[in-house]
């Protein structure tokens, strides 16, 4: 015979079998929801199966890891959602409720009168969000000290034309870059500003002798490459043959970087006029050694 724990745990196999009758699995995760149980209940919220009136049962419990479920589950009715969100939003999953398409609109501007930056950014990116709320949100994080928040509030088109502007001239490169790429920001400056990054990036890049091979790493210029759009897609042989023979040494540079340059093409960067291609080709050859 079984023992208590191992019986349930073949229940719940049964549960989640795809060719189970599914008023059998039914009935199985009302069984398995054990009110005591918190985690049981959990694994029941979680099953695509689950009735939607043990979902709409558990959408009002208690416990916040229970509610997270059923949001998430694809089979919760939108009302039982809409419950579970109200709920999580006195819970430690703010910003899984700041970002969810069902959550009310009452909720959502509530939260977005909180402190917490990655809940208001969320919150500010979340189409449900009236608009003039979502701007409220975008023009105060526009200065945050995350950068991670302000690359949110670079991509968001609810971002104001003078958040935008100001992101795209003076930021990290890659929030430039998003900012500059945002449809809200006025087209006159997009141009000029692409111009500025890409002659900043060239400068910062610049192929100059004087750089030791230990004064820098392959890392350093995967993200300013990126930025510019120039790594050739890895699985596209003849993109990065054609890349690699480019007049423009930072496209050949990229293709140093990207994993899908061959051996031989490193080893012919090795003879580049340009003294940081020669050392990014043999970074990548060690590296290759090494692996």
């Amino acid at each position: 015979t079984l023992s208590i724990d191992a019986a349930a745990e073949v229940r719940w196999a049964i549960a989640c079998g795809k060719n189970v009758p599914l008023a059998l699995r039914h009935a199985i995760l009302e069984k398995l929801a054990d009110p005591r149980q918190a985690r049981e209940r959990r694994r029941a919220a979680q099953n695509e199966a689950a009735s939607a009136a043990l979902l709409d049962r558990l959408a009002l419990d208690k416990d916040s890891d229970v509610l997270l479920a059923v949001a998430q589950n694809p089979a919760t009715p939108p009302e039982s959602v809409r419950l579970a969100l109200e709920s999580l939003a006195a819970s430690k999953h703010l910003e899984f409720v700041a970002s969810h398409p069902g959550t009310p609109v009452a909720v959502l501007e509530k939260l977005g009168l909180g402190t917490e930056e990655p809940v208001l950014a969320a919150v500010a990116c979340n189409a449900v969000t009236p608009l003039a709320v979502r701007e409220r949100l975008c023009l105060a994080l526009s200065v945050s000290e995350d950068a991670n928040v302000r690359l949110q509030v670079a991509e968001n088109t609810a971002t104001p034309a003078p958040a935008l502007i100001e992101l795209a001239m003076n930021d990290f490169w890659v929030i430039r870059f998003r900012a500059l790429h945002n449809p809200s920001l006025p087209a006159d400056r997009r141009a000029q500003g692409m111009a500025d990054l890409t002659q900043e990036i060239h400068k910062a890049l610049g192929p100059a002798p004087c750089i030791g091979p230990d004064q820098f790493s392959a890392e350093d210029f995967i993200l300013p490459l990126a930025v510019l759009e120039l790594l050739p897609p890895e699985e596209d042989r003849k993109a990065v043959a054609r890349a690699a023979k480019s007049k423009d040494w930072l496209q050949r540079a990229a293709t140093a970087l990207c994993e899908g340059v061959t051996v031989g093409e490193l080893r012919r960067m090795l003879d580049d006029e340009v003294y940081v291609i020669k050392q990014l080709a043999l970074l990548r050859l060690k590296a290759r050694e090494v692996s």
